[in-house]
Parts: structure tokens; C-alpha cells; sequence
């Protein structure tokens, strides 16, 4: 018995009963009716109760049906107080409050349970911005892969050296400022446009984001 289920509101039900106005087996049989006076009849038989006959299990049917109603109330009056936080909600109200936050950009994957859809929603929430760890993080969570970034003013072959003549690499120019060109991969089953969707959210504004999306 958990407290709130059919037992324990057929036991609180019993509780309040007023003293003999039922038979009970707990109690001391009373076989009148403590109002009119008259013999206390047992619902079953139609017969006035006699001595041994406590009608119990007839009572219990009947505070059985209003147990049932009440704990079913408790049980949803439960569930509703758990949706009303982020950390607790389960269900269909886990996906009601990601497309709160985050519109259709973030949404529950074929067959992720709630504990994995959580951990996805608070990870979105507390995310780094702006910044390009950002951006490899948020791809990578989203695809599982690393993706490749470039910044044209300050990853230049010639501002680092570590790219010579006659080896490939990429020159930096000081023309395009505020600019990053980003190899993003395909992966998780997610779609292109989840993608630039993802980049789009961590993009500080006034940065031109070019994005190449490639398969692995």
C-alpha cells in the first residue's frame, strides 16, 4: 500500500466513518439502526443481520467504488504538479516545452526517452554562445561530429606558419572580419536544416557564418 492508491484511501475512507453505523468486524456488532431503531438489513441477502453477520465485505464494495474515483485523482493531481517543472515533467509536456524554448529547432528523436530528451533540453538552455567553442560544441552534440572552423582574419597559413610554400593550406586574409566559414558533418540521422539551425543559435550578431555541411 502506497499512500494515495485504492488501499490507502479505502482505509481513510473506513476511518471516518461514523461509530456504528455500519457492522464491522473491528468494532462491536451493533444490529440496529442507530436512527430509526430498526434491524440493520444485509444488502445481499435482504435478511435482517444476524449475530456473525458483520455486512463487511458489502461496505467494503460500496467505499471501494469512491476509493477508486479518489485515487485516481490523487495519481493526476501528481502527475500535474511533476509538469510544472523542467527537471520533473515527463511525457508529451517535455516536448511542449522544448518547442517553448526553442521553436521545432530542438525536437525528441525516434525512440529518446524522456531522461535523454531532458538532458538534451537543460544542455540547450545552459548552452555557450558566441564563441567557437560554441560552435564545435553545438555541432557535435547535435551530429556527433567534430566539425572544421575557419577564420579567415586570424587562422591565415601565414599568420601562423604553420603552413610553408609548396604545402596546401588556407591563407588568412584581414579583409573578412567577422566572417567564419564552417565544414559542418551529416550524422545522427538529423537534417541539413537542423544544421544551420544550430549554428544560427550560437551566432553572435553581425558574424557571417558560411556553412558547408559534407558527409563524414
Amino acid at each position: 500500500m502506497a499512500i494515495g492508491d485504492e488501499s490507502d484511501m479505502l482505509n481513510r475512507l473506513r476511518t471516518v466513518l461514523p461509530n456504528g453505523w455500519f457492522p464491522s468486524s473491528n468494532a462491536g456488532l451493533d444490529l440496529l439502526n442507530p436512527i430509526t431503531g430498526e434491524p440493520l438489513i444485509n444488502p445481499v441477502t435482504g435478511l435482517p443481520l444476524i449475530t456473525g453477520d458483520t455486512g463487511a465485505p458489502d461496505l467494503d464494495a460500496l467505499l471501494t467504488g469512491s476509493a477508486t474515483n479518489l485515487a485516481f485523482v490523487y495519481a493526476l493531481i501528481a502527475y500535474a504538479r511533476l509538469q510544472t517543472r523542467i527537471k520533473t515533467a515527463t511525457d508529451g509536456w517535455l516536448d511542449l516545452i522544448a518547442y517553448d524554448f526553442f521553436g521545432l529547432r530542438i525536437q525528441r528523436q525516434p525512440s529518446q526517452s524522456d531522461a535523454s530528451f531532458l538532458t538534451t533540453i537543460l544542455a540547450e538552455i545552459f548552452r555557450i554562445r558566441n564563441t567557437r567553442a560554441a560552435y564545435i560544441k553545438v555541432l557535435m552534440d547535435l551530429t556527433g561530429q567534430t566539425a572544421i572552423i575557419y577564420e579567415g582574419w586570424r587562422d591565415g597559413s601565414y599568420l601562423n606558419q604553420t603552413v610553408y610554400l609548396g604545402i596546401y593550406g588556407q591563407l588568412g586574409s584581414r579583409g573578412y572580419p567577422y566572417t567564419i566559414f564552417i565544414n559542418a558533418f551529416r550524422g545522427n540521422g538529423v537534417s541539413d536544416a537542423q544544421i544551420y539551425a544550430a549554428v544560427e543559435s550560437v551566432r553572435t550578431a553581425g558574424i557571417t557564418a558560411w556553412v558547408l555541411i559534407s558527409n563524414p
